[in-house]
């Protein structure tokens, strides 16, 4: 009798231990979602509010080829722009395509025409408010034609000065 007693409340022991753990781990994933959430958004709003960034000031870098990336439409949750580049007479566009933590994601099209042809990919990691490494990751174009963006760089914000 007085073992049946101390197993039943060492089987309700484990049960509650294991409810415990249960809602410890669900506490934990929210707050782990919530954390990535807030990153994400601090990270568009850092890339949103400079509006304009570039390559081009750097007496110690290597890069050749320099760019601007503008941003376009900041109003919205996916935004959008050019890019300028140093080495090629037409703008691309780019679009938001995701966020995962501190890096974003962007689709390089060049316009041909009416329409948009799908270029490259870069993700773009922020370092801090003012620095970003930017990383051409996939071009679609297997002809010789499109133009030579660099690999990976640092990009900075700039003003327009009107």
């Amino acid at each position: 009798m007085k073992t049946e007693i101390i197993e039943n409340i060492s089987l309700l022991a484990n049960i509650f231990t294991i409810l415990g753990f249960i809602i410890a781990f669900i506490t934990f994933l929210y707050f782990l979602k919530d954390y990535k959430s807030k990153l994400e958004y601090e990270s568009r709003k850092i890339l949103i509010d400079k509006a304009h960034w570039t390559n081009e000031g750097d007496i110690s870098s290597q890069d050749s080829i320099y760019f601007d990336l503008n941003l376009s439409d900041r109003d919205s949750y996916i935004f959008s722009g050019t890019i300028q580049l140093s080495n090629y007479s037409e703008k691309l566009t780019f679009y938001f395509q995701k966020a995962f933590g501190k890096s974003i994601t962007i689709k390089i099209h060049k316009n041909i025409g009416w329409r948009d042809v799908d270029l490259a990919i870069a993700k773009l990691e922020i370092i801090n408010p003012d620095l970003i490494q930017i990383t051409f990751i996939k071009g679609f174009e297997e002809e010789n034609n499109q133009p030579n963006l660099p690999y990976r760089t640092l990009i900075w914000p700039y003003k327009i000065i009107n």
